[in-house]
């Protein structure tokens, strides 16, 4: 029995009878049914990483100051682009590419950057990240408002969370 199947035609088998010298000159004509099935798109969905997944639950629910990199696009430099956010300053250091951030009451925030505490100095990895890396900045004016995993306990002055393209993008 040889069988035929597609989608959109009428299945049609035949039975065949097979001798020594095998079978030739075997035709199925097929009637097509008329009916097609709607395309469908499939698009390749990635796991998001824990950080991508908690930082959309933090810019739904209003949590902090959240800007994007569409924020750090309108200028030239990182520093600018955080002179006018509230809530904190930039300090510049020996030259204009080296700031460190400051809070309200002129306190030293607690700089994280993809979830790794940094060092807020002058020389810090803010400093000499290209502001067309940055993904997010998450400014909280004080350790109580962050969330848990940012909290340092004690610290009453700003705290902010940087994530880069790279690692929100990131495969895990």
């Amino acid at each position: 029995m040889l069988s035929v199947r597609k989608l959109g035609y009428v299945f049609d088998a035949q039975q065949l009878d097979v001798v020594a010298r095998g079978v030739s000159d075997v035709v199925i004509t097929m009637q097509g049914t008329g009916n097609t099935l709607e395309r469908v798109r499939i698009a390749e969905t990635r796991p998001r990483s824990r950080d991508a997944v908690e930082l959309e639950e933090r810019r739904n629910s209003g949590l902090g100051r959240m800007l994007d990199s569409t924020h750090f696009a309108k200028y030239n430099a990182t520093r600018q682009a955080l002179d006018v956010v509230p809530g904190i300053r930039t300090q510049v250091g020996r030259t204009p590419s080296d700031f460190i951030i400051r809070g309200r009451g002129d306190c030293i925030a607690t700089l994280w950057i993809n979830g790794a505490r940094e060092p807020n100095t002058f020389d810090s990895m803010l400093a000499l990240l290209p502001r067309t890396e940055i993904a997010a900045f998450e400014v909280f004016t004080n350790d109580i408002q962050a969330p848990v995993r940012f909290q340092t306990g004690g610290n009453n002055c700003a705290v902010v969370v940087v994530w880069t393209k790279q690692h929100i993008n990131a495969r895990r």
